[in-house]
């Protein structure tokens, strides 16, 4: 997946998990928190690619 795409993604994911968290009760509350964590582990994948990029550069 690129970058762009992995990006838009993660923060599409995180706003509607976090919107479903803070709106919702019960069960949507669970899928929100869900959707939050997916969408922050793809910004944390975002940030260790930017690392090894940035890195590798110095080689």
């Amino acid at each position: 997946m690129s970058t762009t795409r992995l990006a838009a993604l993660s923060l599409v994911l995180l706003a509607v998990g976090i919107a479903l968290v803070v709106a919702a009760g019960g069960p949507p509350r669970l899928l929100g928190a869900v959707l939050a964590l997916v969408g922050l582990a793809g910004l944390i994948t975002l940030a260790l690619r930017l690392i090894e990029h940035l890195g590798s550069r110095g080689d």
